[in-house]
């Protein structure tokens, strides 16, 4: 590859974490095993894309320089760099591991990291609103505030009717978060047996090679997406943070393997992109600041909505008076129109005279 730098679009980081779309982490953690140095530009997550710089050693075409390699979307950059991660290191008996962790990441934990961060009110206002939006979002999605409503249409776990299109209730909410929650420890529990199954030694990779692969790639960003998120704090997501918590305890082996990674790969990176440590104390503020959050934008609703049909109560009950007044105001633009047009005759006659 050439030696400028290569440029990677991708979505803003927030939450602790370098960024908030597991699939630009995975690219930038295979771009990490490469070695390649690379620049990060802030783009909204539809525009995801990487732009390769020509290889010094590649000759122009006609007499014309080479030109970049510009890649779109998460498909055509992985497919690219899992070319050069995977030469001599992905063995034929074991394409099939990387297959299974390639639909675990791309159908479950990637889409479903996404749908937390922006479906949870607490994430999403207080993590990602006035760090993220302005940044990305378009100046309609920032003006009406479509920003969030947009991500969530095309997320495969919004299937709650008016999930992706408003703000549900509690329990509605609470319920869905549970269940997304399920089928992301499934895919952890299944991550760790095959870790378990094929990973020789603790210095080995997720399949037991000496060298990574774009199969550590996947396991790495969808993995430390979830493991080291800032939850908590008086308002994040108690469940999420519980689950971190649970994660850690039943699939230890997969967190040591994602941290013995960050401290490979990620060694430069700053001090809050790591594992949090949740308490119960902290937790409880987590609950309680969630209550009052739920509390505050009942009222509020309650509030403009009751202000909005005192108003139109007053109206339609008033509106004798108010067809009147208006009557009175127009008799009297009336009359004065009519008492103005002589004034400005003779006021034209004067001269000739």
């Amino acid at each position: 590859m050439s030696e400028d730098p290569a440029l990677l679009h991708r979505y803003p980081g927030a939450l602790g974490l370098p960024t908030v779309d597991p699939q630009a982490l995975a690219l930038e953690t295979a771009l990490r095993f490469l070695q390649v140095r690379y620049v990060k530009k802030d783009a909204a997550m539809r525009d995801l894309r990487m732009v390769i710089p020509p290889s010094r050693d590649s000759p122009p075409e006609k007499d014309r320089p080479a030109e970049p390699i510009t890649l779109h979307g998460f498909r055509d950059c992985m497919r690219y760099l899992s070319a050069l991660t995977d030469v001599d290191v992905v063995q034929s008996d074991h394409q099939h591991v990387g297959a299974c962790v390639e639909g675990i990441a791309t159908t479950c934990l990637f889409p479903a990291f996404t749908f937390f961060v922006h479906f949870e009110p607490n994430l999403f206002h207080y993590g990602l609103r006035k760090v993220v939006v302005p940044k990305v979002g378009g100046f309609w999605e920032r003006l009406s505030g479509s920003f969030r409503r947009n991500i969530l249409r095309s997320n495969v776990f919004s299937y709650v009717e008016g999930a992706a299109h408003g703000p549900t209730p509690f329990r509605t909410e609470s319920r869905q978060v549970a269940e997304v929650l399920g089928e992301v420890e499934k895919a952890f529990r299944a991550l760790e047996r095959l870790h378990l199954s094929y990973a020789r030694t603790d210095e080995t990779f997720f399949s037991g090679t000496s060298s990574p692969s774009s199969t550590d790639a996947y396991v790495y960003a969808g993995v430390s997406s979830f493991l080291h998120a800032d939850f908590g704090g008086p308002h994040g997501s108690p469940q999420l943070a519980a689950f971190q918590a649970t994660v850690k305890e039943e699939c230890a082996h997969l967190v040591k393997y994602v941290e013995w990674m960050r401290q490979m790969f990620y060694e430069d990176y700053n001090g809050k992109y790591g594992l949090k440590k949740t308490t119960a104390v902290a937790t409880a503020e987590m609950v309680a600041a969630a209550a009052e959050d739920a509390y505050a934008s009942g009222r509020t609703r309650v509030l403009f909505t009751t202000g909005v049909f005192a108003f139109l109560y007053f109206i339609f009950a008033n509106s004798d008076v108010i067809v009147s007044l208006l009557e009175e105001v127009l008799s009297s633009d009336k009359v004065d129109m009519v008492t103005s047009e002589p004034e400005e005759e003779n006021q034209r006659e004067e001269p000739n005279l």
